[in-house]
């Protein structure tokens, strides 16, 4: 076998940086659509509007 199939081929600390830069981004915007989404029916609950389902809606 030829040694040349071994030879590792790293990418550039540049693209790693970026790649970490872009997971992160994802990671906070799910984070914060998640928890917008999970406080949406509390919103709801104290401005006066209708509930938007049964979980909210209080007899």
């Amino acid at each position: 076998m030829p040694a040349h199939q071994y030879v590792q081929h790293d990418w550039p600390p540049a693209l790693w940086a970026l790649l970490l830069l872009i997971l992160a981004t994802l990671v906070v915007v799910g984070m914060g659509l998640f928890l917008w989404g999970a406080a949406r029916p509390k919103r709801a609950q104290f401005s006066g509007a209708p509930a938007a389902d049964a979980r909210t809606a209080r007899s």
